[in-house]
């Protein structure tokens, strides 16, 4: 499989253990390093879901903003217990820029 390929990613990796923490923790860096190797191989305008139990989204909105994603809520099951919602996280620009940008910084 080619990188920069897939139109979606459904993960129901269970963030909530490391919502928590320092900006620089094993668990932030984690995180990051899940949500970059998962938007290499997504083409420009594909989107990562995830499913997740709980009313916020699993990923901060620093980190969001860090790793230039953004993020929507799709939907929720209040009737399942605990709550379950599914989050959309896509790229805030198309990823051949996002290169330019982080090159151009170096």
């Amino acid at each position: 499989m080619r990188p920069g390929w897939l139109p979606t990613i459904c993960s129901s990796t269970r963030w909530a253990p490391w919502s928590a923490g320092c900006r620089y923790s094993i668990l932030h860096r984690r995180k990051a390093a899940i949500l970059t190797a998962a938007f290499s191989k997504l083409r420009d305008g594909g989107a990562f879901y995830q499913f997740t139990y709980g009313m916020q989204c699993p990923v901060s909105k620093a980190q969001l903003d860090e790793l230039g994603l953004k993020v929507n809520c799709m939907g929720r099951v209040l009737l399942n217990v605990p709550p379950a919602s599914v989050y959309r996280i896509t790229r805030i620009k198309p990823a051949r820029l996002a290169d330019q940008v982080e090159s151009d910084a170096v």
